[in-house]
């Protein structure tokens, strides 16, 4: 589906029935983006041109065990100044793919390294349970309504095939084991495309050109209903039924 130049205003629901993905908050300030935002930086391919601003404005910063390398990476190649402000606040991980020098920098830094040998997880399923566990922390120290983080995986896209689908995967489990989402929202960002997870009701999805393409693809997995996939789109003014 191809976006227009100029995005048109949500279809009017009452409150609660529309779910609104605005991505304006990756170059600017949004007032439609809220919650806290969480970065999990993982050991794909690319960062993604505004990563400069999310860094700066994230409340939690952690590297997946070889994302940390492509964090160090990016400090040491592009001689960010200062590179103290680019210290994630965890690294997380079996630590099988984070190079020894790279694990004695930021230790140094004041990052905290937690190694995690659980087989039955990957490393990004690890990062996503500790910032369930912050989380809450946020709860039980606030006050007035719940707190949900919005989550971007930086690198998540691109590269090896059955490790782009694992981060997919992640959308959904991430999505079931609470049925319904523990997160406000998680979406997989590389320097060339995103992707999230639209649960069953109306959504409305503004994405930023200053960094994302017109073109918003709707794949209609995991929403098997009597054996029919049921997904529509309206886009310009014309509803479209996806296959």
């Amino acid at each position: 589906i191809k976006m227009p130049a100029r995005p048109r205003t949500c279809v009017p629901l009452p409150a609660g029935l529309l779910k609104l993905h605005d991505n304006a908050f990756w170059t600017t300030s949004s007032p439609h983006e809220t919650n806290p935002l969480a970065l999990i930086v993982i050991n794909g391919i690319g960062l993604i041109s505004c990563f400069d601003h999310l860094w700066e404005k994230a409340r939690f910063t952690v590297c997946a065990d070889g994302g940390a390398n492509k964090l160090y990476d990016y400090i040491k190649r592009d001689k960010v100044v200062p590179p103290k402000n680019y210290i994630p606040q965890y690294i997380k991980g079996d630590l099988d793919s984070i190079r020894p020098e790279v694990a004695s920098y930021f230790e140094l830094q004041g990052t905290q390294v937690i190694k995690d040998s659980d087989q039955d997880s990957n490393d990004l399923d690890k990062c996503l349970s500790l910032l369930r566990t912050l989380q809450r922390d946020l709860n039980a120290n606030g006050h007035g309504d719940a707190v949900k983080l919005n989550v971007l995986v930086v690198g998540a896209m691109g590269g090896r095939f059955d490790q782009e689908m694992q981060n997919v995967n992640a959308l959904f489990q991430w999505y079931r084991r609470a049925l319904s989402s523990i997160f406000h929202r998680m979406t997989l960002v590389s320097d060339s495309t995103s992707a999230t997870l639209l649960v069953p009701g109306t959504h409305c999805i503004r994405p930023n050109f200053a960094v994302e393409g017109r073109t918003c693809g709707l794949i209609p997995v995991g929403n098997l209903l009597y054996g029919k996939l049921l997904c529509r789109a309206k886009s310009n003014g014309v509803l479209r039924r996806v296959l």
